[in-house]
């Protein structure tokens, strides 16, 4: 029974969660766990358990792979030493790399990426165990990392820009559904979502700037970079504004089939833009006037939805959602 539940790959964790979780490492680092990722396997080990003095066979999700073969996939140069160098350092850093999900504000579950890892120089190998929980989930996946340019990933310069690249990937399952149109999705984060996922230290970017700043090193630039390495796709991004404070960003994702029609839409993108922001903009600031004049009114909207039977577990989706329905009730009621 146990060899039955190791050889199915039980895992608690899904793939669009992996691909939005709380993380940080470095660019190279989570260069080579996406390499990694395409060439992971069952491996069989010999482990003696705690419990018992005779050695037993287990199955590990585990990659092994040259490191010339790394340094060709990632467009680097396997002639120059310097690169060799960075490898081994980034390698050994992995050891203390980990990654979070939360669920609501009082749960959270870490798991570190690998439990093994091993470098040779003289043998031209790297050999990463993950641990269970992320090995097998990423095991399910290996098809679809397959089929990633990695030379799209090696060409990333910024962490922030290659890991917007994954989450926007990690939604692309909504392209052309629920009221997105043909070759078309979104996802939207709050600058505090944003921080989470980054592992953005609090103290960054605040002050008198401190928004401005964020928004053109963590958002603008990043997503240009994007937009410059990545031929697939192209995100355009709208600041969602409460008054004046920024309340989320929405990420809208076209699917690029031709360098022709990537050109044309950018034409017209600017306009469409500022389409949307005015449109958006306008209805957030109806919709704070109105909650000022019918708090009773709102709340006791949010108060019922909130309470309803959700298919979300973290709290935060549901009060979320809960605003949404009691901004909603608002316009309907009182936009007249």
């Amino acid at each position: 029974m146990k060899e039955l539940d190791i050889k199915n790959h039980e895992t608690i964790i899904q793939a669009n969660e992996l691909s939005r979780a709380l993380y940080s490492c470095s660019t190279l680092g989570r260069k080579i766990i996406a390499f990694a990722a395409t060439k992971i396997s069952e491996k069989t080990i010999n482990v003696t358990p705690f419990w018992s003095s005779s050695r037993m066979e287990t199955y590990v999700p585990a990659a092994e792979f040259k490191i010339s073969e790394l340094l060709q996939a990632l467009g680097l140069d396997k002639d120059n030493g310097k690169n060799y160098e960075n490898i081994k350092k980034t390698v050994s850093s992995l050891r203390k790399c980990s990654l979070e999900i939360k669920k609501g504000d009082d749960e959270f579950k870490i798991w570190n990426w690998f439990q093994f890892i091993q470098y040779s120089k003289t043998k031209d190998k790297i050999e990463l165990h993950f641990s269970h929980e992320i090995g097998w989930t990423l095991y399910g996946l290996k098809d679809s990392y397959t089929a990633l340019n990695l030379k799209t990933i090696g060409n990333f310069k910024s962490f922030y820009a290659l890991r917007f690249y994954e989450i926007a990937l990690s939604w692309v399952g909504m392209k052309g559904r629920n009221g997105n149109k043909k070759g078309t999705w979104f996802f939207q984060m709050t600058p505090e979502e944003i921080r989470e996922t980054f592992k953005i230290d609090e103290d960054s970017y605040t002050g008198r700037f401190g928004m401005s700043n964020f928004t053109k090193k963590v958002i603008t630039i990043p997503i240009d970079e994007v937009n410059e390495v990545n031929k697939e796709f192209y995100i355009s991004v709208t600041k969602i504004l409460r008054g004046r404070t920024t309340v989320a960003f929405r990420f809208d994702c076209t699917e690029t089939l031709k360098e022709s029609k990537k050109l044309a839409i950018a034409k017209n993108d600017e306009k469409e833009n500022k389409e949307l922001k005015k449109e958006i903009n306008n209805e957030q600031e109806k919709i704070a006037e109105l909650k000022e004049k019918h708090l009773d009114y709102w709340q006791k909207i949010y108060d019922f939805e909130i309470k309803q039977a959700s298919l979300f577990d973290d709290e935060k989706t549901r009060r979320f959602f809960a605003e949404n329905k009691a901004n909603l009730a608002l316009l309907q009621e009182f936009s007249n």
